[in-house]
């Protein structure tokens, strides 16, 4: 909950998919709330973005070398979709720290 100034009025926001454990409302009511300012548009929730494991990632790419799958690291950069930068960026970023 949290309250904004709207057209020189005070409005104390619920969260839309909160609102029906504090009111008993229908869908009509809460589209008149939403046209008014009054309750806020429902909002997806974003999912965190997917940590990338180098290491996995090195390894299978070093896998893919080994068994000749690709000839060289252009080649499977081709193959993959990614750039050439990339594959050396996973590969050394793993061997620098597997180092340390």
């Amino acid at each position: 909950m949290f309250s904004r100034i709207f057209e020189s009025r005070i409005a104390i926001l619920i969260d839309r998919a909160r609102l029906p454990y504090f009111l008993d409302l229908q869908q009509s009511d809460l589209d008149a709330l939403t046209k008014d300012h009054l309750i806020t548009e429902p909002v997806e929730e974003k999912m965190p973005p997917k940590r990338i494991n180098y290491q996995q990632l090195a390894l299978q790419y070093t896998q893919m070398l080994d068994n000749e799958q690709f000839p060289s690291r252009s080649a499977m950069a081709r193959e993959l979709g990614v750039s050439h930068a990339w594959i050396s960026m996973v590969m050394n970023r793993t061997v620098r720290t597997s180092h340390s």
